[in-house]
């Protein structure tokens, strides 16, 4: 089996991911919630938020797998949402594209 790896570089890490040869190459995008954010509102855009069973989250990516994280969203200005609650200082919002996502696929993190 041939693996190719599609990568992105945003906010100081690489964000990556096997892909098997017969596979359409994607790259993923990743937000780092900042160590400040329980003292501001944070905002990410409406396009991460996934809604899985009737609850709406995020992907993470921890330990080289994505994790569905719940979320409480909040008022949407535009194309950004803020997120109430369900992050923690230092998670890796998966941003995108995240379509073909699912608790426990794998993910690469490289800083």
């Amino acid at each position: 089996m041939h693996w190719r790896l599609a990568l992105i570089l945003l906010a100081g890490f690489v964000v990556h991911q096997p892909l098997m040869a017969a596979e359409t190459p994607q790259a993923f995008r990743a937000y780092v919630v900042p160590e400040q954010a329980g003292s501001k509102q944070m905002k990410l855009p409406s396009s991460a938020i996934v809604v899985r069973n009737g609850i709406p989250g995020v992907f993470i990516a921890r330990d080289g797998l994505a994790r569905f994280i719940m979320v409480k969203p909040g008022k949407k200005n535009g194309s950004a949402v803020e997120i109430l609650s369900g992050l923690l200082p230092g998670d890796r919002v998966i941003l995108g594209p995240i379509g073909t996502l699912h608790d426990g696929s794998p993910v690469n993190l490289n800083k």
